[in-house]
């Protein structure tokens, strides 16, 4: 029996592979084949759709979706997020905080916050963008810096992807380019590596860059489609409202009528008279022997379900969340939207730790170069996105009030620290921070209070010798 079922299933094998069975007209990605309903075979309109690689959007074409506001919403509000609270130089406890200040001050010369902001929303709209570092000295601008000839930082100057270009070998590493082909007023000058921050779009692989110029691609590349789809709705809602009430004019013999070229004249004539009568007297004047009006109400029954699964799809396509991408965040008793604000923020932090990580530091470095001390540990910060409203402020710091009121009854934590910890600084602070040197003289306070009664003789320099007292004791009774 095992031979026969064998033997079976090898003939049906070699049938699977004869000429009628090639490769060439199944679908790779079928999973299951039926021969005579075409599924999985060149009749399955499904084997006729694929994705076309990507091609690179015009840049006319770019700057008119820029236009609207889905896509001016989807290019610059993530850059304008994470650009608004900037963020700041940390050089650790026993770092020098006069280096962070002239960081900031240079950072502030350079506009380097609303730099970063225009470069971003440039690479999003156009898939890529850079920040050229204008220097004094350091060398021919082809070359690396030379640290050496190295002064200061004269400018930051962005530019778009249209015009500045990635020079790419048949090795070269579409990110990480030795060269930039700059397109200027005065001709085309090459840029090393070392002097352009680089700015990039939406991520797609490498042999893709390599299509779209060296760059990532446009943001607008996931809306455009379902913005069309979505706009074309709302506009034929729109028209369809607008005539919400067909007016319909019944005429009698209307077929005979049309026959005669007067007749017609006149039957639009009586159209416009209409409208004019209706505008004019909102009321209508008919033969009530020869015609009848009547007026025919449009169904939109499903309509709005339609609308509303294309406008889901463009919240999807967006990238955005929903709150973020329509301005409405949550409101009504008990809705306080911090969910959405916290997923919001970590989004922001997010896109800044992964686009704008990189052109900080080099940007840092070079400062470094430029006579700033570069201190042994440096980090840079982003500041939070997320902000707190003074309702929501205070009822966090109730809550801690509270918390801490419970530590120091327990005795975990001295009043000491609670205070240090929460008004020391410039800002209240809710991160406590203890203080080894007070709790170890509260659990010895002899050895640390100089007012304590055991050594009140023996320190203060006003007290009287003992050999005083007894000179003086037998004349006032002692």
């Amino acid at each position: 029996m095992w031979r026969g079922i064998w033997s079976w299933i090898s003939r049906r094998a070699a049938d699977t592979s004869a000429p009628g069975h090639a490769s060439g007209q199944r679908r790779a990605d079928a999973q299951v084949f039926h021969p005579p309903s075409g599924l999985g075979g060149p009749e399955d309109p499904s084997s006729q759709t694929w994705f076309a690689m990507p091609a690179r959007i015009p840049q006319s074409e770019a700057d008119a979706f820029y236009s609207h506001w889905v896509g001016r919403r989807v290019v610059d509000t993530l850059p304008e997020a994470a650009g608004r609270e900037w963020g700041r130089l940390d050089v650790g406890g026993d770092g020098d905080p006069a280096t962070t200040e002239q960081v900031a001050a240079e950072l502030t010369r350079l506009e380097a916050q609303i730099k970063f902001v225009q470069a971003q929303r440039y690479a999003n709209l156009y898939g890529g963008a850079g920040i050229v570092v204008v220097t004094q000295g350091g060398g021919d601008p082809a070359a690396p810096i030379d640290w050496n000839t190295l002064r200061t930082i004269e400018e930051l100057r962005v530019v778009d992807s249209w015009h500045l270009f990635p020079v790419l070998d048949h090795d070269t590493d579409p990110l990480r380019p030795e060269r930039y082909r700059l397109l200027s007023t005065r001709g085309v000058v090459y840029l090393h590596r070392s002097r352009v921050l680089r700015f990039d779009g939406l991520p797609v692989p490498p042999d893709v860059m390599r299509v779209l110029d060296g760059w990532s691609d446009s943001v607008l590349r996931n809306i455009l489609d379902p913005c069309r789809a979505y706009q074309l709705a709302i506009q034929s809602v729109a028209a369809a409202v607008r005539d919400y009430e067909i007016l319909v004019h019944s005429v009698s013999h209307l077929s005979t009528l049309l026959r005669d070229p007067e007749a017609q004249s006149a039957l639009q004539a009586r159209a416009r008279r209409n409208r004019q009568m209706l505008a004019t007297f909102r009321t209508l004047f008919v033969d009530k022997e020869a015609e009848q009006l009547q007026f025919l109400t449009r169904d939109f029954k499903g309509v709005a379900e339609a609308v509303d699964l294309l406008r889901r799809n463009l919240l999807a396509a967006s990238g955005l969340p929903p709150a973020v991408f329509e301005g409405q965040f949550p409101s009504g008793l008990g809705a306080t939207g911090i969910s959405e604000r916290l997923q919001w923020a970590d989004q922001v932090r997010a896109a800044q730790e992964s686009q704008w990580r990189r052109p900080i530091e080099q940007l840092l470095r070079l400062l470094f170069r430029t006579g700033i001390p570069e201190p042994e540990y440096w980090h840079w910060e982003w500041n939070s996105v997320f902000q707190l409203t003074d309702e929501e402020l205070v009822r966090l710091r109730n809550m801690q009030a509270q918390t801490d009121a419970t530590y120091l009854r327990e005795g975990v934590l001295l009043p000491e620290e609670v205070a240090q910890s929460r008004f020391g600084g410039s800002n209240y602070s809710f991160e406590t921070v203890l203080d080894p040197e007070l709790r170890a003289a509260a659990k010895d306070p002899a050895s640390a209070d100089p007012f304590a009664p055991e050594s009140a003789i023996a320190t203060d320099p006003f007290a009287p010798a003992e050999a005083d007292l007894a000179a003086v004791s037998p004349s006032v009774g002692l």
